[in-house]
């Protein structure tokens, strides 16, 4: 019973971490062509898969912090 729940640990882990890392790459690849800069190369990708949870934080803070107090 507790090897399928590690299972599910890990498969939810990546679960959320491969929805995440979608939006983050549609945005970072939208805002990349607006500055003529270069999107995620695929090891950028697995490396935030890998460690999402603080790539995450990191994003989503920056994010609602520019929409809410204007990027200054």
């Amino acid at each position: 019973m507790t090897i399928i729940m590690d299972y599910k640990f890990i498969i939810y882990y990546f679960f959320i971490g491969v929805v995440n890392t979608m939006i983050m790459d549609f945005m970072v690849t939208k805002v990349a062509k607006l500055f003529d800069k270069a999107p995620f190369t695929n090891l950028e990708r697995v490396v935030v898969l890998l460690l999402w949870p603080i790539y995450a934080l990191t994003f989503w803070y920056n994010f609602f912090k520019s929409i809410f107090k204007g990027n200054k």
